[in-house]
């Protein structure tokens, strides 16, 4: 098993930047789900959360 990337609350600023900034509601999807995918996308292109929050 992998170290996590991104942690619960990482996610949820996420879910309001995309929100606020792109107008992508994310609110229905699953937490655990959102979470996958993010840390997925940040191992592929090995970034911390905080080079994709300023990629947003």
């Amino acid at each position: 098993m992998t170290k996590d990337l991104i942690t619960d609350e990482q996610v949820e600023e996420i879910v309001v930047i995309t929100r606020n900034i792109y107008g992508f509601d994310f609110e229905g999807y699953s937490r655990a789900s959102l979470k996958r995918r993010l840390d997925r996308v940040m191992l592929l292109k090995r970034m911390d959360f905080f080079d994709l929050r300023s990629l947003l």
